[in-house]
C-alpha cells in the first residue's frame, strides 16, 4: 500500500479554510470517525471511502492535537460458559 502525501491530506483538511478546531475523531471500542464542526456549531460525520486516505487524515489530525471524543466503552462482557 502506498503512502499518502502530507500534502494531499494537508490540502483536503485546510483547502477551504477549515482549521484543527474544527475537527474532532468520536472513538468507540472498535472504531474512529471523523468529524466537523461547522462555523454555525452544526456537527458532522466525515466519512472518506479510501481507508488509507481516512487513515492518513486521522493519523494527520492527531499529530497536530485533535480532540479526541472517547464514545462507550470497552467493558468486558460475560461469555458463555463464564461463571466469574
Amino acid at each position: 500500500m502506498s503512502e499518502v502525501p502530507v500534502e494531499l491530506v494537508d490540502q483536503l483538511i485546510f483547502e477551504n479554510g477549515g482549521r484543527v478546531s474544527n475537527y474532532f475523531i468520536e472513538r468507540t471500542p472498535v472504531s474512529e470517525m471523523l468529524c466537523y464542526r461547522n462555523a454555525e456549531g452544526r456537527e458532522f460525520d466525515l466519512p472518506i471511502s479510501d481507508d488509507a486516505l481516512a487513515a492518513a487524515v486521522i493519523a494527520r489530525l492527531k499529530a497536530l492535537g485533535v480532540r479526541i471524543v472517547e464514545i462507550g466503552s470497552a467493558k468486558a462482557m460475560p461469555t458463555k460458559g463464564d461463571d466469574s
